[in-house]
């Protein structure tokens, strides 16, 4: 289930069970359980909310981590959601309200390790800079 608002390598954390996993958001499955802000799950449904790929996609990174999302993906910060671009990320999420995601914004993040999902506890990570990659479809 590729989705061009994330890279296929992007890490995505999923309840499998009674334990968190991580794993490639090109494996993604329908009713995989995700994990979302706040320790919130959802079931991962077969419809694609994302817009197509245009022939170049550009991908953003947060600080010193690889690009892997796109200007239209909303990430959850101290403010409410945001994205690089908040108009392309209304039109393909139209229920949201998205600010514009800037430097000095500060995002939740899992941390690199998870135990179990009681524990679960986003990092808030304050953007230094971005990083960027263009990827050919």
């Amino acid at each position: 289930m590729a989705c061009p608002c994330i890279t296929a390598e992007t890490w995505v954390s999923v309840l499998e069970g009674d334990r968190i996993i991580s794993k490639p958001a090109d494996t993604l499955t329908e009713n995989d359980t995700l994990l979302g802000a706040r320790g919130n799950i959802a079931k991962l449904s077969g419809t694609t909310i994302c817009g197509t790929m245009s022939e170049r996609t550009v991908y953003y990174g947060i600080n010193d981590r690889l690009p892997f999302f796109s200007a239209g993906q909303p990430l959850w910060t101290h403010g409410g959601w945001k994205a690089i671009d908040p108009d392309l990320a209304k039109k393909e999420n139209s229920w949201l309200i998205v600010g514009r995601l800037s430097v000095g914004d500060h995002v939740h993040m899992l941390p690199t390790e998870v135990t179990c999902p009681e524990n679960v506890k986003y990092e808030m990570v304050k953007i230094t800079r971005f990083t960027s990659r263009i990827v050919p479809s």
